[in-house]
Formats: structure tokens, sequence, C-alpha cells
């Protein structure tokens, strides 16, 4: 069998097609894993970016409303996974990490929102007057320290802010 083009005289045989189509095969087989292997690495670093990108809106998030805490005062309490203070227009806020995931609680009868998921490790560090830190917070704390860990099962990134509220 010959396939023709227009002026008859040209063609491809048969053989010559399955030889082309066997040739692609082959090689089709031999790049595949070569292209798996960038396509989920590209993956990889593109989660690895969001999960970052993630926890960086997250931590500025609470560093931005910590900085607004008026005084020690209106700090009602703070422990080494959540804290929970009054901003200067009255409004309650509270930050829990729990089950992986931290969220933030607004206002008085607010349901929680979650602010980021994945976290694998947060911790809230108190500074006080004389430079010791505690787990805890007291009247007498200058600094809250935020340190967070998050990523993917390749990649993991700690991110760490320390925080002097305004009127402290």
């Amino acid at each position: 069998m010959i396939l023709f083009f227009k002026n008859g005289n040209e063609g491809f045989t048969l053989m010559e097609l399955v030889v082309v189509m066997v040739v692609v095969g082959i090689l089709s087989v031999t790049i595949t894993p070569f292209i798996k292997v960038n396509i989920k690495s590209y993956i990889e670093v593109r989660d690895g970016k969001n999960t970052l990108q993630a926890a960086r809106i997250a931590l500025n998030r609470m560093v931005e409303e910590i900085k607004r805490i008026p005084s020690p005062n209106s700090l009602i309490w703070g422990y080494s996974s959540s804290i929970r203070f009054t901003l200067p227009d009255g409004t309650r806020v509270t930050y829990r990490f729990e089950d992986n995931t931290i969220t933030r609680e607004r206002g008085f009868f607010s349901s929680h929102v979650v602010l980021i998921k994945g976290v694998r490790a947060f911790n809230l560090t108190y500074f006080m007057d004389d430079g010791s830190s505690s787990s805890t917070a007291s009247s007498n704390i200058r600094r809250i320290k935020i340190e967070m860990n998050v990523g993917t099962d390749q990649q993991n990134f700690t991110l760490s802010k320390e925080v002097t509220p305004r009127n402290f």
C-alpha cells in the first residue's frame, strides 16, 4: 500500500509509517520519566511557595493586630499557643493554634475564622521588662515573639517575628 501526495510520484509505504510510529513510541516511553520528574518538582515548588506566602500573610496580620494592643491591661490572656487581647476600639481578638490550624476570632460571639491551615508548630513567647521570657503573659511583658513552622512533605519553613505593642 502506498500513500500518495498530490503529484502522485512521491509517498510513504506502510512499512515506513510503521517504523516511524515505533520510533516515536520508543522515544516517548524513554522521555516520559524525565518529564514526570520535572512536573513533580514544579508542583512541589509551587505548593511550597503557596504555603510560605499564606504563612507570611497570616503572620503579618497577627503582628499588625498585636502592635495595636493599647496597654498591658488590654492583654486578657496569653499562652504559648493562644492569645486574647482587646483593641483600642474595644474589640476582642483571639488567636488559637489547634489541630494544625491557626484560627482568629474577632468580637464576643463571632465564629472562628481559619487564618491558615497546615501549621506544623506555633509558639508565642512573652518577654518581660528584665529580658526574661515566659510561655504565659503577665502584666509586665514588653515584647511578644511569634514563631510558626509550616511546610509540605518535602519543604519546611520557619517564620519568626518579634512584636512590641504600641504602648508597652
